[in-house]
């Protein structure tokens, strides 16, 4: 087996009969239909918007991207609001989903 690395960012170990067997990703970066995006990133985007007080992203299981928000007590998110707020900072597919 050839013993050349290169630092990916894919987390990765030998089984038993010496084949690497990927665990997942280092850092946050994902793909979404080939395209790269940081989940941290958006994190940190979404975080800019008035009265959110936290906020966590995460890719689901049909590839899509989905945010869960915790806004500050008393305040009321606009979603179309905040949609146009992360579409003037982020790439159309590293907007979370609408549901």
């Amino acid at each position: 087996m050839e013993k050349n690395s290169f630092r990916t960012g894919d987390l990765v170990r030998r089984n038993h009969l010496d084949q690497l067997e990927y665990l997942g990703r280092k850092d946050f970066e994902i793909k979404i239909n080939g395209q790269k995006a940081n989940l941290q990133g958006i994190e940190s985007i979404i975080m800019k918007y008035p009265s959110i007080k936290d906020a966590i992203v995460v890719k689901n299981d049909q590839n899509i991207l989905e945010s869960y928000i915790i806004v500050e007590d008393g305040s009321n998110l606009d979603t179309n609001s905040l949609r146009n707020f992360l579409l003037s900072y982020l790439p159309s597919y590293s907007v979370p989903s609408k549901k």
